[in-house]
């Protein structure tokens, strides 16, 4: 969390206008079942958690950029609801196809139209 915050604030020392987003990811405890070897594959890079820690360790994140947006009145993008769980949108559990690029460019689009603070 201090990293996160230390990060914005020397951006925006540099007259950066920073928007956070939560951290799009495949694996959902409603899903786990269906691509569980895609999961399997993903315990290489995260070998110390369970499927269970993996989805926490991703709520976690979320509620973290959440708090972070608040406390600091900055933007943030929810990526990461609002991609469909599914490997149209996901190559393996956190890297997007170019149908899930298109959504994640679209909300950011989205934001920064409603948002134009010229």
């Amino acid at each position: 969390t201090n990293e996160v915050i230390e990060i914005v604030e020397f951006l925006q020392e540099k007259n950066i206008h920073v928007i956070l987003s939560t951290y799009p990811n495949l694996i959902t405890k409603e899903n786990i079942k269906e691509h569980e070897l895609l999961f399997m594959e993903s315990l290489r890079f995260t070998v110390e958690l369970s499927f269970d820690g993996m989805i926490d360790a991703s709520k976690s994140a979320d509620s973290i950029m959440f708090d972070i947006a608040r406390i600091m009145e900055i933007g943030i993008v929810d990526c990461n609801s609002n991609i469909p769980k599914n490997t149209t949108y996901f190559a393996d559990n956190v890297h997007l196809t170019n149908k899930g690029a298109e959504i994640v460019s679209g909300l950011l689009a989205e934001y920064l139209l409603e948002n134009d603070q010229n």
